[in-house]
């Protein structure tokens, strides 16, 4: 199996056991899309503190700037 595989399996099957578990969730996502597309896989075992997060950081901003075109498609 593939890593991309395995690490779409692993969103897939999280994501329904949250929807699931958690009553109201779905309410949070009404899209059902509790993962962002796409993802990264890599060790963080070759790289200093630094890079992970301003990998995390970036994320954030990349999903703030989603969430904000889809709310406000205006701006």
């Amino acid at each position: 199996m593939s890593v991309s595989k395995a690490f779409q399996m692993l969103k897939g099957a999280s994501a329904h056991v949250m929807f699931q578990a958690i009553p109201n969730f779905r309410l949070r996502y009404p899209r059902g899309h509790f993962w962002g597309v796409g993802g990264k896989f890599r060790s963080v075992g070759d790289v200093d503190v630094q890079t992970v997060l301003n990998y995390v950081d970036r994320q954030n901003q990349l999903y703030l700037t989603d969430f904000i075109s889809q709310k406000f498609p205006a701006l």
